[in-house]
């Protein structure tokens, strides 16, 4: 594995860094905690994050909103080159992309472990999501001292707002914020924050109009 390009502020890589890690599938229970740390970090930290699944997408759409600094890594070349949020953290030079590639690309199913491999060891901090026992990343966590494990924290100031019955269905106010945010790439919880809906509430709302 190696870099064959960066896009961005190379400073970054100089900061500490956090690698956020999350099994595909992560369920919605644990959404409130994985944006709770997203929420309790500032400008003064820097996290690598990777957009492979759904929830790591999410995860780094709030950083960037929130402005936190950071590193995106992607395979072979990016391709996101139209996101609002990401041309404006680029602008303000809060963000690197670093863009990999396998030495030898040989051996199907293996680059996303020697990715997370390659990664795990240019980071001070490992923050993990949602791990599945029986997935690729559980392994490669055995014996590493500095990770933090969100889904066995106990997060009670976030819990998922109780929505009145009024505001069960979408009015015509909501769906034009709705829309405003989906197009400025604000991502799920920013949404969710503004419009006080669950995430697969509006989940289901955005890629039912949007997909």
């Amino acid at each position: 594995m190696k870099i064959i390009s960066k896009i961005g502020n190379e400073d970054l890589l100089n900061r500490e860094k956090s690698l956020f890690l999350c099994s595909k599938h992560a369920p919605y229970s644990l959404y409130d905690k994985i944006f709770a740390w997203v929420d309790s970090l500032t400008v003064d930290d820097c996290v690598i994050c990777f957009n492979s699944s759904e929830l790591e997408d999410e995860v780094m759409r709030a950083l960037l909103v929130n402005q936190v600094p950071t590193i995106l890594v992607v395979m072979n070349r990016f391709t996101d080159k139209y996101n609002v949020q990401i041309e404006k953290a680029l602008a303000e030079q809060r963000m690197l992309i670093l863009i990999l590639q396998r030495d030898e690309p040989i051996g199907a199913g293996q680059t996303p472990r020697l990715r997370n491999q390659y990664i795990m060891q240019i980071v001070e901090k490992i923050v993990c999501g949602y791990i599945n026992k029986n997935g690729s990343i559980f392994p490669l966590l055995a014996g590493v001292h500095h990770v933090r494990y969100l889904e066995q924290e106990e997060i009670t100031s976030v819990a998922e707002p109780l929505v009145s019955p009024t505001h069960q269905r979408w009015t015509v106010w909501q769906d034009k914020i709705l829309l405003r945010m989906f197009y400025e790439d604000m991502g799920l919880h920013a949404i969710k924050k503004k419009l006080l809906r669950s995430y697969i509430s509006v989940r289901k709302e955005s890629w039912g109009r949007f997909s």
